[in-house]
């Protein structure tokens, strides 16, 4: 069976572990159960389906589009309209339309490394190249991300909390970082990916870099429902920007889906106008994950984490074992039925690091998951003192 899989995506990766007899999903980037199954969730779908469901106006039912609105105003102090918003069919939709309305010839985009490995597919769809470069956010007055910069650089993409790592970047570095972006004389949009944001397991909640939007036209933010309340395949997505540039959005939405579809659209300002409730299970359940994984992990001397602060990765150090992350992720799949995303997937940074996620698997399947990964590793450590 071993030459006929490959496993050189995370897509490849999620779908072969089907093949196997009893596998663990450590590579997963979905959250099981979903939100959609709660008894309220269900009984608003229903009622609404009694209702016509028919197109609504291409950036989003007005109704949709204030109550993201009136999310950020409250949760940021801030004063923002339906506006400054479009809704999307989940970020990577937004994300896609956003590289639509600004791409042009040999442009290139600029993301962190490591980074979310599907940047590259809108990037690369609007004909731009994508670059992954270390932006040194942890200490931002040492930061050289200048002279990255060139004529080329049509955008920086910024993912804040960040996948894979689970960090939060401070937002006086995050503003700092932008003043330096927009100081250059090529000054490049600035996209803000802010999936994470509402998925955080500390109490001071990261702000959003929303906050400057006033001060800094070339902004834009990208966030969705997904993950801050499990509803990946609903799709719920919103851009958030300055008046104009939402108005441009319009032409390249209505020619790739027309529209989100109605009851998504229902169920975003049900779930916003619910977000305590839905965010506060989902956060409440993965922190028993997260903290389950990482007590198993914490018992192995030889690979080294930091606990992650938000998302629903472990970003895992494993030099000291193997620097062949490629071979580990083979072997855990094949010997362990245990799939795990190799760092190298988000960058080159992520060489000697794999990705785990507690988003998928229940509390009863990650103990076992994380015996089975713990077994190899620990059998990897002692072949490795053999060998000395």
């Amino acid at each position: 069976m071993e030459k006929d899989i490959r496993l050189d995506s995370i897509t490849a990766i999620n779908t072969n572990l089907l093949r196997l007899s009893d596998p663990i999903n450590f590579a997963m980037g979905d959250i099981s159960p979903s939100i959609s199954q709660q008894q309220r969730f269900r009984e608003f779908i229903a009622n609404s389906l009694e209702r016509p469901m028919g197109y609504t106006p291409v950036l989003g039912e007005p109704a949709a589009r204030e109550a993201v609105a009136e999310f950020f105003n409250q949760r940021e102090r801030i004063s923002i309209t339906e506006a400054n918003v479009a809704i999307t069919s989940g970020a990577i939709h937004g994300l896609f339309m956003v590289l639509n309305v600004i791409t042009r010839e040999n442009g290139e985009v600029l993301v962190a490394d490591p980074s979310w490995s599907a940047y590259d597919f809108p990037v690369r769809a609007n004909g731009l190249w994508l670059r992954k470069v270390d932006f040194e956010l942890d200490n931002i007055d040492q930061s050289d991300i200048l002279k990255h910069i060139n004529k080329d650089t049509i955008a920086i993409i910024i993912n804040n909390p960040e996948n894979p790592t689970g960090r939060i970047y401070p937002y006086n570095n995050l503003v700092k970082f932008i003043e330096k972006i927009a100081s250059t004389p090529t000054h490049p949009w600035i996209i803000l990916d802010e999936v994470y944001i509402d998925l955080v397991y500390k109490e001071d909640h990261p702000q959003s870099l929303i906050s400057q939007l006033k001060k800094e036209p070339k902004l834009i933010v990208i966030s969705s429902l997904s993950k801050s309340c499990a509803l990946t395949g609903w799709r719920l997505g919103f851009i958030l920007a300055r008046e104009d540039f939402i108005k441009q959005i319009e032409k390249s939405i209505r020619a790739t889906i027309s529209c989100v579809p109605r009851l998504c659209q229902k169920a975003l300002v049900h779930t916003l106008e619910n977000f305590n409730y839905y965010n506060g299970l989902v956060i409440k359940l993965l922190k028993k994950r997260r903290d389950l994984l990482c007590e198993f992990l914490q018992s192995v001397k030889s690979v080294e984490f930091t606990l992650p602060e938000a998302g629903i990765y472990v970003w895992l150090d494993i030099s000291k074992i193997s620097r062949n992350t490629k071979k580990v992720t083979e072997e855990l799949f094949f010997k362990k039925e245990v799939g795990v995303v190799p760092g190298y997937f988000f960058g080159p940074k992520g060489e000697n690091f794999i990705r785990l996620s507690f988003g998928y698997e229940d509390e009863k399947r990650i103990r076992i998951g994380a015996e089975r990964f713990i077994s190899y590793l620990l059998n990897q450590t002692a072949r490795d003192k053999r060998n000395q």
